[in-house]
């Protein structure tokens, strides 16, 4: 078992006010919380180990890029153990939702008590390294998401897929069956040499304008062309006309497993409204799109 005594990643620095004036009822649709450490300790058995990130430190850069709501998503630093985030969001009850992640053999109850507590969807995972090992330690792969699909609908709760591009082809008829709100990480996790003619992204895209994904726009993901990301801008301007009502964009704060070229939420605010010409398209991603999901 591997046990982490010093946080491998760099802290981020403080938020910039971005140049663009968010609308009321802007949503950060994916950061993490972690800890206070005494309260909440990390997995003793983990891949990455994190700078304590509270929620009052995560609410500062909300007000600071002018957001008015956020969605914590449970980080595989604290493993199955979801106490950090439900309890930050009890400090922002109306700010706040939530994604957990949670075993196949979770009950329907305690699926509702989540839902009770703020959580509006659950996290599972297909990120793997080339030899087929999961990348990331504690997270729940997509096979235990079936049995929990029931009292997921009837909650009215959604399915988060922390997957790479390459998978969407083995998971399409999962994809186009599943009956049930499915949002893909990181716009799939690929590398923008392929560009957008790439048949995965084309599929992506397929799959998206005909209403069966949604997808969170977090640029530097996929790009390692630091700060301003040009090239991702054309698989953003795809998305968009694909289908901009099920769009969502994220921060990804406290931007974990990154050492240097830690992007600033405010430029990334500024950076998606230079890349959505539409103003109508930057409310539906920003503020209608996440009301309709997350129940706020």
């Amino acid at each position: 078992m591997t046990s982490y005594i010093d946080h491998t990643n760099a802290a981020p620095p403080p938020a910039t006010k971005p140049h663009f004036v968010a609308p009321a009822g802007s949503c950060d649709c994916h950061c993490h919380v972690f800890g206070p450490y005494s309260q909440f300790p990390l997995a003793a058995d983990r891949t990455y180990g994190p700078p304590q990130a509270s929620v009052e430190t995560y609410i500062a850069m909300l007000d600071t890029i002018g957001f008015d709501r956020g969605v914590l998503v449970q980080a595989s630093a604290h493993g199955m153990d979801n106490s950090a985030m439900l309890n930050a969001i009890s400090t922002h009850p109306d700010r706040l939702r939530g994604v957990a992640v949670v075993r196949g053999t979770t009950t329907a109850s305690e699926l509702a008590d989540l839902y009770q507590r703020g959580v509006r969807g659950l996290r599972f995972s297909r990120l793997l390294m080339p030899d087929g090992t999961p990348r990331y330690k504690n997270a729940v792969d997509i096979s235990e998401m079936h049995g929990l699909l029931p009292a997921m609908r009837e909650l009215g709760m959604h399915v988060q897929l922390w997957i790479g591009l390459e998978q969407l082809t083995e998971l399409e008829p999962m994809i186009r069956s599943a009956n049930i709100a499915l949002v893909i990480d990181h716009i799939g996790r690929f590398e923008t040499s392929i560009g957008t003619d790439d048949g995965r992204f084309q599929l992506l895209c397929q799959l998206l304008n005909e209403g069966h994904l949604w997808v969170k726009m977090t640029p530097y993901r996929c790009s390692t062309r630091y700060p301003d990301y040009p090239d991702v801008r054309p698989f953003h301007e795809a998305l968009l006309k694909a289908n901009p009502d099920q769009l969502l964009w994220g921060s990804d704060w406290p931007h974990i497993n990154m050492s240097k070229d830690i992007p600033d939420p405010g430029h990334l605010v500024d950076l998606l409204a230079q890349w959505t010409a539409d103003k109508d398209q930057i409310r539906k991603i920003l503020v209608d799109n996440p009301a309709r999901l997350y129940g706020f």
